[in-house]
């Protein structure tokens, strides 16, 4: 299972569409997210299923967006009862809407909740145009403004560039190798049962 993170505008919905083949998850204008929560859906197209997120509002307190992580945490736990892992985390994020900073502040929110070791589980999803030249970012003169920084703040977080307005067939390797390179964070879903 994959679950998919960022904030409200960064393409989260419509990545999950394009790995399922459909459009399952209706798409928000702009800033406004219409997912609720996080929702669950399978895919016949790519070997994970997708759990999708509500965006994490920019102009909301890290609190706000805490209280946010933490349902999208307690909703996760329930999808994934019977199998407690999560095999990757994939944070949205478009340099071109959103700084550094806002990257920061989604990785210090699943941190929280996840625990600090769930960085060994993401993947920073680089939305836009360009084409990075290679599967796995590395350093080269076509790489986007602020991709070096976050390279530089998380040097183990693969980060790979996805159009889910691509062919499929040419997308998909490049997440899966991504996918592969990131240890599956285990869910301590009895201890929260417990609770």
């Amino acid at each position: 299972t994959i679950l998919i993170v960022g904030r409200s505008g960064e393409g989260k919905s419509t990545t999950v569409n394009h790995l399922v083949g459909k459009t399952a998850v209706p798409i928000g204008k702009g800033a406004k997210s219409e997912t609720v929560g996080a929702n669950l859906y399978v895919s016949d197209r790519c070997r994970f299923n997708i759990i999708d997120t509500e965006g994490l509002d920019g102009t909301h307190t890290d609190e706000t967006n805490q209280d946010l992580m933490n349902r999208i945490r307690a909703k996760t736990l329930f999808y994934l009862e019977f199998d407690a892992s999560i095999d990757a985390i994939l944070i949205m994020w478009c340099p071109l809407k959103n700084g550094r900073s806002c990257l920061a502040k989604t990785i210090k929110a699943l941190q929280a909740s996840f625990g600090d070791d769930i960085i060994e589980s993401c993947i920073v999803v680089v939305q836009g145009n360009w084409k990075l030249h290679a599967e796995i970012l590395d350093l080269t003169e076509a790489v986007p403004e602020g991709i070096e920084e976050i390279q530089m703040s998380f040097p183990n977080v693969p980060i790979v560039e996805y159009d889910a307005k691509g062919l499929f067939h040419e997308q998909l390797p490049l997440l899966n190798k991504a996918i592969d390179k990131v240890k599956p964070h285990q869910l301590e879903f009895f201890e929260e049962r417990r609770k």
